[in-house]
C-alpha cells in the first residue's frame, strides 16, 4: 500500500543536483565547525570487516561525501594560511549546500560569533539569493512601468481606452 500526501498532485519533486554550481565563502570559524561536525560517509559493504573508532557518530555529526570533506579540508589549510585574508570561497553543490543547511543550527556560537546563523543565512543566500534579488526586479519595473502608464494617460486620456486592454492582458 502507498502511502502519498493528499494532494499528490501538486509536490513537485527533483534530484538535488550533485554538480558544482554555487559559491559559498565561509570563515574560518564556520569552516572548522562544519569540519567538526561531519563525518564520512561510506559504503557498507566495503567496511563489513572493518572496527569502527568510535562506537557511535556523535548526534551533532552529519554524515557528508569525501568530495566535501576534501573541499572542507583544503578550505581551512587556505584559511590558515597567512598570505589568505577573510573568507574562503568554496564551489559546492546543491547536495553539499543541503548538507551544510542540515548541520547549520540557528543556536551554535563561538563567543560572540552566531556560526550556525551565518552559515544557514549564507546557504540559503546561495540556493535562493538571485530568485530573491530577479522577484524584486519584477516588483521593480512593473511598479515602474505602471507608473509610466497612468503618466501617459495623465498627458494624453485618450491614450486610457488602449492601455487598459495592456492592463488586462498583464
Amino acid at each position: 500500500m502507498d502511502i502519498k500526501p493528499e494532494d499528490d498532485d501538486n509536490i513537485e519533486f527533483r534530484p538535488i543536483g550533485e554538480y558544482p554550481s554555487y559559491k559559498i565563502s565561509l570563515t574560518i570559524k564556520e569552516l572548522v565547525y562544519v569540519d567538526d561536525s561531519i563525518s564520512l560517509l561510506v559504503n557498507r559493504d566495503d567496511q563489513l570487516q572493518s572496527t569502527p573508532l568510535k562506537a557511535s557518530m556523535p548526534t551533532n555529526t552529519i554524515g557528508a561525501p569525501m568530495e566535501l570533506i576534501q573541499k572542507l579540508g583544503i578550505a581551512v589549510l587556505e584559511a590558515f594560511d597567512p598570505s589568505v585574508r577573510g573568507d574562503v570561497s568554496l564551489d559546492v553543490t546543491e547536495l553539499e549546500l543541503m548538507i551544510l543547511r542540515e548541520l547549520a543550527h540557528s543556536s551554535i556560537t563561538n563567543g560572540e560569533v552566531l556560526i550556525g546563523l551565518g552559515l544557514k543565512r549564507k546557504v540559503y543566500q546561495a540556493l535562493w539569493g538571485d530568485t530573491i534579488k530577479q522577484n524584486a526586479m519584477k516588483l521593480r519595473v512593473r511598479g515602474d512601468l505602471l507608473s509610466t502608464l497612468d503618466e501617459i494617460v495623465s498627458k494624453d486620456p485618450s491614450a486610457s481606452e488602449f492601455l487598459d486592454e495592456v492592463k488586462k492582458e498583464d
